[in-house]
């Protein structure tokens, strides 16, 4: 049974504005008009205040920054801060900006891929505190840089899963504004034109962040086969053979860039070597390779993260090994592919899943890892969960479900055979959907978004109507059952809007809570004596306060992402034993229709 579990469900939910955010944004767009009033420059782009999000394992949460270049040849200063949320603790928060591309994040180290080149993946990196202090930083453009992108985001100290509602809503925003400075300062300069290369013709698919480079048939070339697939036919020489092709931006920075060099054919003693380069050919920062026919895999593979807008180039060198030296005048016949691709090859491995998210107005990839692993792809399991760990919160979550039985039991011996369906109904579909949820040994029996709307819904109704014949009203059976649909559709209407809401949670207990005080009232009234008993009161309503008291504390205050399996397995036997411990006894129940009369006993055990 799950009720409001905002992070665990959806990392993605955004919070509901407070006073003190709208606060903080008004001060903001304060000290923001003030400064515009005072000081005077070429104001090229302006941040207002905007949400910071805690880091995860790359750009997936990441606020992007776009910073256009245009013809600007001097040095900018960027001005920024971020503050909180009154009464916060202060952020730690971090900035992160690169020249044409993407920045490549890696705070927590984790390990790329085989075959990885992480090319300049950051220009400047800002450490600072959320205390509303502003804090300048001078860039010095990059020619023939269009474009700067940048990312903020602050590290979380705790793991604590926050429920929505019950703790304090903490904001961090971030505020920024870049200008020129008067101080003309000549910038670096990269030469980026080379006619000696072989380009490349881009071929686009219908998916975003998806292309290929291909040779172009117009452009005649002795060393080069023209033809779709890219096959070279390379003499063993130290010349070596050059090709170029151009990254966009932004349609491509956001995706991964992947070379794959192999032979076309079975070629025998054989070898090929190169570099892989950004804006000339002989960039000292370049990358080599190699791919021996001998290997068992005989093939080279470039993989590049956020690839920098710009020209890239590929040099190729071909070396034979044969003794006879009139073998070595054949050609080696090689195929290469260049690709771009969300992610790794549009995948994140077992572990993890390929998103794609648009900000700043780009659209670029990030892998969403799970069971502990990290790293770009998802391959990093330093810190991965053992197979009996992942295996036990499976089990743990679905089957401390089964402590409904008890209760589906009694609900059916006692005649209460609407709570007996109902609490049958509540442990199927938080079975199911918590099954549905792990990320490894899971099973969806139906779509997650109908295991989730099941298990809210199932579960807060049964809170309803459990205490609907714990109070035992004294109404009509037409006015009983209008109650008990009121109520039904009421939660389902809530669940339906905001699952994770504080007072989808709430309500139900509330009012529950409520009829059952002003029955009991009623009756004590009535029969001038304390109701229900005294017997009923120590053996069942204090047993279900007990219970409901542990669980609630354990879902509301202490799960984390790493106990939660267990903690939350705590909350699922709570709350079921509270429900066995409460359900009324049939033989002590009376007309419900007629006001009790002086003889009527206290309800008891």
């Amino acid at each position: 049974m799950d009720t409001i579990n905002g992070n665990k469900l959806s990392k993605s939910n955004m919070t509901v504005l407070s006073n003190s955010y709208w606060i903080l944004m008004f001060s903001c767009l304060f000290i923001l008009a003030g400064q515009l009033l005072f000081v005077k420059s070429d104001v090229i782009q302006e941040f207002l205040p905007r949400g910071v999000s805690a880091y995860g394992d790359g750009l997936e949460n990441g606020q992007l920054l776009h910073i256009p270049l245009g013809d600007v040849n001097q040095s900018l200063l960027f001005t920024y801060f971020a503050n909180v949320t009154k009464g916060c603790s202060w952020t730690n928060v971090t900035l992160f900006l690169r020249h044409d591309g993407l920045p490549i994040v890696n705070v927590f180290n984790a390990s790329y891929p085989n075959f990885t080149w992480v090319y300049q993946p950051i220009d400047y990196e800002e450490n600072f505190l959320g205390d509303g202090l502003q804090q300048r930083l001078t860039i010095h453009p990059r020619q023939p840089s269009s474009v700067i992108f940048g990312v903020v985001f602050f590290l979380e100290d705790a793991a604590r899963i926050q429920q929505q509602g019950l703790t304090k809503s903490c904001t961090t925003l971030f505020w920024g504004r870049v200008e020129t400075l008067p101080l003309n300062v000549s910038s670096i300069s990269v030469d980026r034109v080379d006619e000696t290369a072989a380009k490349l013709v881009r071929k686009n698919y219908v998916q975003p962040l998806s292309a290929k480079w291909v040779l172009d048939h117009n452009k005649g070339d002795d060393n080069i086969s023209a033809n779709t697939e890219s096959i070279l036919d390379l003499k063993s020489s130290d010349i070596p053979t050059f090709l170029s092709w151009t990254i966009l931006s932004p349609t491509d920075i956001g995706g991964t860039l992947q070379v794959d060099i192999k032979f076309n054919q079975d070629e025998r003693n054989s070898s090929v070597f190169g570099y892989l380069a950004f804006g000339t050919q002989e960039n000292p920062n370049r990358t080599q390779f190699s791919a021996n026919s001998s290997e068992v895999i005989p093939k080279a593979t470039i993989i590049v993260p956020y690839p920098l807008a710009g020209v890239w180039y590929l040099s190729l060198f071909a070396n034979c090994t044969e003794w006879n030296e009139s073998d070595c005048q054949r050609n080696i016949s090689v195929k290469v592919q260049i690709s771009l691709s969300p992610c790794k090859e549009g995948a994140c491995g077992p572990h993890g899943r390929c998103i794609q998210y648009f900000s700043a107005g780009l659209i670029y990839s990030a892998c969403v890892c799970s069971s502990g692993f990290a790293g770009w792809s998802c391959s990093d399991g330093s810190n991965a969960l053992s197979t009996a760990i992942l295996l036990t919160s499976v089990l743990l979550l679905t089957l401390s479900n089964l402590f409904f039985i008890p209760a589906i039991f009694l609900a059916f011996r006692r005649g209460f055979y609407s709570q007996c369906l109902l609490y049958f109904v509540t442990m199927f579909f938080s079975s199911f959907y918590h099954a549905c949820d792990q990320p490894e040994f899971n099973f969806c029996l139906m779509p997650y978004t109908v295991l989730q709307f099941g298990d809210f819904y199932s579960a807060l109704t049964s809170v309803w109507l459990t205490a609907f014949i714990v109070a035992n009203p004294s109404v009509s059976e037409e006015i009983s059952s209008a109650m008990c649909i009121g109520g039904a559709v009421g939660i389902a209407m809530a669940v339906h809007y905001n699952p994770t809401s504080l007072a989808s949670f709430t309500i139900p207990i509330v009012c529950g809570l409520g009829l059952i005080a002003i029955c009991w009232t009623r009756q004590s009234c009535q029969m001038h004596k304390c109701y229900p008993g005294k017997s009923y009161c120590l053996k069942a309503v204090l047993p279900c306060l007990l219970f409901s008291i542990v669980g609630l504390v354990c879902f509301a205050f202490l799960e984390t992402e790493d106990n939660y399996f267990y903690v939350h397995s705590i909350w699922h036997i709570s709350i079921a034993l509270a429900i066995v411990f409460v359900i009324p006894p049939e033989g002590k129940k009376f007309d419900i229709t007629k006001p009790p009369s002086i003889d009527h006993e206290p309800l008891s055990l």
